[in-house]
């Protein structure tokens, strides 16, 4: 017989049963899908969230699974742009304070960003199948970049950075679009990790023009789509679909 071990359900706690090479359960007791994952040899159990799922669940699930959307599930490749592009950003605006200046905020906003966008990039993953679409869109477009420039208006003012102001207000309209942008290419399985649909960050690369592109022209490619449907439908008014999952 295969060898067992007892794990703990993520949602209802009760105890199940499996062997050492599933990857994946079912809990008898409450019906939850569940994902087996290894971590420093410890195996441990991850509620699997449903998809396509509503805004509401992806904060339930951040609430009871902190460490597993904020940790485990770190987004490197969001991590890696966001830190590279914004720390040159606080480089070019703050050379007329000198070369050490410069490249102490740079330092700085490279360290925070490597952390905090990897995390956030973690929860716009989680955002891109949710529903209702708009108020997905809208949470990380707002709540995230707020929450993250709160934490590095104080960082920059403790590291005694002279323009921090005008390279935040820079950061702060980055980051709307930025956060936009991540969402619009996830949604196009781009800039995914940890994901069944995750790609090498070359081959992400290798599609960002035509993300890109698309991104930039948009509103001119859902107006041609609309005009499309309008046609197909043979007079019947079309329901406007702002949903940006769908290319």
């Amino acid at each position: 017989m295969p060898e067992t071990q007892v794990l703990k359900c993520a949602n209802c706690e009760a105890d199940m049963q499996i062997t050492l090479a599933a990857i994946e359960v079912v809990c008898g007791v409450c019906g939850t899908p569940q994902m087996i994952e290894h971590h420093d040899g410890i195996a441990e159990v991850v509620e699997v969230s449903p998809s396509p799922h509503r805004v509401v669940d992806v904060f339930r699930y951040l609430v009871r699974h902190p460490v597993e959307m904020l940790v485990w599930r770190w987004n490197w490749k969001a991590a890696f742009m966001s830190g590279l592009i914004r720390s040159l950003i606080y480089f070019f605006t703050h050379l007329k304070a000198g070369w050490r200046a410069a490249l102490g905020a740079m330092s700085v906003e490279f360290i925070f960003r490597l952390v905090v966008s990897g995390s956030s990039g973690s929860l716009v993953q989680a955002f891109r199948n949710a529903s209702p679409v708009w108020l997905a869109t809208l949470c990380v477009m707002i709540m995230l970049p707020a929450f993250s420039h709160m934490i590095e208006f104080t960082l920059h003012s403790l590291n005694g950075d002279l323009n921090k102001g005008k390279a935040i207000i820079i950061s702060i309209s980055f980051s709307i679009v930025s956060a936009f942008f991540n969402l619009f290419a996830m949604r196009r399985g781009a800039l995914l990790v940890k994901d069944e649909g995750a790609q090498s960050l070359r081959h992400d690369l290798a599609r960002m023009p035509k993300i890109v592109g698309e991104f930039m022209f948009y509103p001119l490619i859902w107006l041609w789509r609309r005009n499309r449907a309008k046609k197909a439908t043979t007079g019947k008014p079309p329901t406007p679909n702002p949903d940006l999952a769908k290319p």
